[in-house]
């Protein structure tokens, strides 16, 4: 779910969350299965989740290239893994997914990593990525 969610948030154009998806609310796709937003039940919240999107959601909105920048995939990762950056005249983002169940390498990205998970690291360049691990690298 990470994955989608950082694809959705990275690539161009309008952001569609669906209510609840922050929190994790349960529910399926068919009519009437949603509950209502549990506004004053915390309690129920899935916090992992929603510190998730709070955090990629910064980046959408602090990164100017994410913004306003123009959309690139990597093409020298192969699947199981996928890389896209966006870059304008001012900055870079990319990011590194596995979409695997299987551990993957992967050669570094030049930049810093500002946010990853399931990567193993070395100096701040990635050379593993776990499954479904992913890497978003912020750099010139």
């Amino acid at each position: 779910m990470k994955q989608a969610i950082i694809f959705s948030m990275m690539f161009p154009g309008a952001v569609n969350i669906y209510y609840g998806e922050e929190i994790g609310l349960d529910g399926g796709l068919n009519n009437g299965t949603r509950r209502t937003m549990p506004w004053s039940k915390k309690s129920l919240w899935k916090n992992g989740i929603y510190d998730f999107y709070r955090k990629i959601i910064e980046i959408r909105k602090s990164s100017p290239a994410v913004k306003d920048g123009k959309f690139f995939f990597l093409k020298e990762y192969e699947e199981p893994l996928l890389a896209f950056e966006r870059k304008n005249g001012s900055g870079r983002i990319a990011c590194i997914m596995n979409c695997s169940d299987k551990p993957q390498e992967a050669k570094p990205v030049p930049g810093k990593i500002i946010m990853s998970e399931n990567t193993q690291t070395d100096n701040g360049a990635i050379f593993k990525l776990l499954p479904r691990g992913f890497a978003i690298i912020s750099g010139e």
